[in-house]
């Protein structure tokens, strides 16, 4: 902790001795929020980007300029779809960037006067030409730019939508590669009974979803009433449609049923913001997440904590084991568990430890994880996972907490 602190210190006396300088020829400094540790200089203007909402360098009455990653950069993924190219990670669809509100509510009207605004980052490491960064920035760049001007009692994503589409007619006159999301299905998952909700939506309101089951091969129109009711192993495909005839991309669910389906889902630990994907019915819906990327809605990610999960079994129903993957790259701070530990209890407060394995290194990008144990007929049964902790020296993140990453778990 002492180097750490020195290391701040350093860095402080470093950065008002740079600023001295730039202040004598007439210049002012500007920096990342990494200036705020060991002290800011007195002057300096902070690019606030780790989201530190109220501390941010507004109340020590600081110029700020507002550019979180959890919305304001455009070189990650804005689409779950796999034919997305690739990017640095995380997930940052267009809906998310238009939620962005600048102005931390916790701020003063005299600190909030130091916000300058919002600017939106992007880094080309995983872009080779322009026209990637034409398609990651468009249309993302036009929500960046309507939060920043428009007052927040005033802004309507509905609205935003339905003026996006003039801008899709002209920047494919231009030529542009542009983005559209606008009729991209996506989902929602309720969890029933033996079964899942399944609740389609765009982000155009007046499209059209038509899909098809597995089971039965006739198109239907979703008509938005009582959701789409899956009650075994299904292939669910969908597609959107404008008014002008304009269709999105298929959007496909193959779901392989396992007894976690539908399970009541008790208790657990939240996961983190930026890869939530739907909670933790993403765990238990039957659909595997991506080979190859992390970013998608069925990879859930857990920083600085555990995943415990608790669920009330059905009655009758036997589990002797359980099936599951993990995200392996250390390069991004994602590093394997220690282990997984599995619980029973009849009354959902008292529970017993029946089995753990621990987890070895591998290295793969997935780990594919299998696990038996005595056959599970109490009422409860919680699942444990213990995540890697402090990311060793001589690592990337050296110091930090490793996120974990959980895919679809399968229970039988």
């Amino acid at each position: 902790m002492i180097w750490a602190w020195l290391i701040h210190e350093l860095q402080s006396y470093f950065i008002q001795k740079i600023e001295k300088v730039l202040n004598e020829k007439g210049r002012q400094i500007i920096g990342w929020d990494e200036i705020l540790e060991g002290g800011l200089a007195p002057n300096a203007t902070v690019m606030s980007w780790r989201g530190r909402r109220w501390n941010c360098g507004c109340k020590e009455n600081h110029d700020v300029i507002m550019t979180p990653t959890s919305h304001c950069y455009f070189d990650y993924y804005q689409s779950n779809s796999a034919n997305e190219p690739l990017a640095i990670g995380g997930y940052l669809p267009l809906q998310k960037v238009y939620a962005y509100e600048p102005v931390p509510d916790e701020l003063s009207a005299e600190q909030a006067k130091h916000i300058l605004g919002a600017q939106g980052n992007v880094w080309t490491e995983y872009m080779p030409n322009e026209s990637q960064v034409e398609y990651m920035v468009l249309p993302r760049m036009q929500a960046m730019a309507e939060i920043g001007w428009t007052y927040q009692e005033h802004k309507n994503f509905d609205s935003f939508i339905s003026r996006l589409q003039s801008h899709f007619i002209e920047w494919k006159r231009e030529g542009y590669n542009y983005a559209d999301q606008t009729l991209d299905v996506q989902i929602e998952f309720q969890s029933l009974e033996n079964g899942i909700r399944i609740l389609p939506s765009t982000l155009l309101q007046d499209a059209k979803i038509v899909y098809t089951r597995s089971d039965s091969k006739n198109p239907e129109v979703y008509t938005g009433k009582d959701g789409i009711v899956i009650k075994e192993s299904n292939i669910l495909t969908l597609r959107a449609e404008n008014t002008g005839g304009t269709t999105g991309p298929r959007k496909v669910l193959d779901m392989k049923f396992h007894k976690g389906v539908g399970l009541n889902i008790q208790s657990t630990t939240e996961p983190s913001g930026a890869y939530q994907g739907d909670g933790i019915i993403s765990l238990f819906n039957g659909i595997n997440g991506s080979d190859e990327k992390y970013g998608d809605n069925e990879w859930i990610g857990f920083y600085g904590k555990d995943l415990e999960v608790t669920l009330q079994l059905s009655e009758g129903n036997e589990i002797n084991s359980l099936n599951t993957r993990f995200f392996n790259g250390p390069g991004q701070w994602i590093h394997l568990p220690q282990r997984v530990e599995i619980y029973t209890s009849q009354d959902g407060e008292s529970f017993n430890l029946i089995s753990e394995k621990a987890i070895e290194a591998h290295p793969g990008k997935v780990f594919d994880f299998k696990m038996e144990f005595p056959a599970i007929t109490s009422q409860y049964l919680k699942i444990k996972v213990q995540r890697f902790g402090e990311i060793p020296e001589g690592q990337a993140g050296a110091g930090n907490e490793a996120w974990l990453f959980v895919d679809e778990i399968r229970l039988n």
